[in-house]
């Protein structure tokens, strides 16, 4: 019997000391995401409802948050006209 969909979690802490990532999680949508990435987990504990993944030691920097991207930039005329103006001096040196 798998984890229910409210079993399913993804527990992420970090350590200043070491500047590192530990994370533990039932997801595979997570998992297979850090594959991707190249990161591996160190354990797997199998039992009857699925597999539970341990990662440990994962550098900082490897691991980043973002924000939620909000559509196209708008720009004014103004400012349109001037990275117009600005390119093509570029272009005509």
């Amino acid at each position: 019997m798998a984890y229910l969909l409210e079993e399913r979690e993804t527990h992420i802490s970090t350590c200043d000391e070491t500047k590192t990532w530990k994370i533990e999680t039932l997801q595979s949508k997570v998992v297979n995401k850090l594959k991707r990435v190249g990161i591996e987990p160190d354990r797997i504990v199998e039992n009857e409802n699925g597999n539970q993944y341990f990662y440990e030691n994962i550098p900082y920097n490897q691991i980043s948050f973002r924000a939620k991207t909000f559509g196209n930039r708008v720009m004014s005329d103004e400012h349109k006209q001037k990275l117009k103006d600005a390119r093509e001096a570029r272009l005509n040196k």
